[in-house]
């Protein structure tokens, strides 16, 4: 649920609580959390009740595959994604170093390993340092593969295999993700995407 008041957010749970009494169901709240965005994200709030047990409110939480994180504006939290991306580098590196082509391996691991920092991203707004950090991580690659550092020479290998960067990658799958909001029918998805 998302509400714009702690009240408005009560209320709503008292009205999911008799729903699902009435279906036969029971929400538990050892199974929800709060999560806070906006400039009152860290101030505390008094306790939010779910079937007479306190809804604990948290500084991050997982949902649909992110995590998301308590600040001041929605955002998500890279360091889930960031051990897994590695963590996939590093194993295919092991594997695969020395006995493959440079490019094919690293087509393999941007085939492979970059949909674990990018996915989902275009749902969000993201920072321009945000961005900045998820190039940094994809530019290991190249260290590791290429022992190249600097960013004009791992300009010319992606364009070479044609490999997007990664804010060329986002701008893409974002605007593609906006229009879609955009030709969807529903006038709420239709408002975000213009809100956006």
């Amino acid at each position: 649920l998302i509400s714009a008041s702690v009240d408005s957010l009560q209320s709503m749970l008292r009205i999911c609580e008799s729903e699902a009494v009435a279906i036969g169901m029971e929400f538990n709240a050892k199974k929800s959390n709060i999560i806070r965005v906006g400039p009152r994200c860290k101030n505390s709030i008094c306790d939010i009740m779910l079937n007479g047990d306190r809804v604990q409110v948290v500084s991050s939480a997982k949902y649909l595959g992110v995590t998301l994180v308590c600040a001041k504006r929605f955002k998500l939290s890279f360091e889930e994604p960031r051990k897994k991306f590695f963590r996939a580098v590093n194993g295919i590196l092991s594997k695969c170093i020395g006995r493959m082509s440079e490019m094919s391996l690293l087509h393999i691991i941007h085939a492979k390993c970059k949909p674990l920092i990018m996915y989902a991203l275009e749902a969000v707004t993201l920072l321009k340092s945000e961005l900045s950090e998820i190039q940094a991580m994809l530019n290991v690659i190249y260290y590791k593969i290429f022992d190249v550092r600097d960013v004009g020479n791992i300009t010319v290998i992606n364009d070479m295999v044609n490999i997007r960067s990664c804010v060329d990658e986002y701008d893409k799958r974002r605007s593609r993700y906006l229009m879609c909001l955009r030709r969807s029918g529903h006038s709420i998805t239709h408002f975000m995407a213009e809100f956006f």
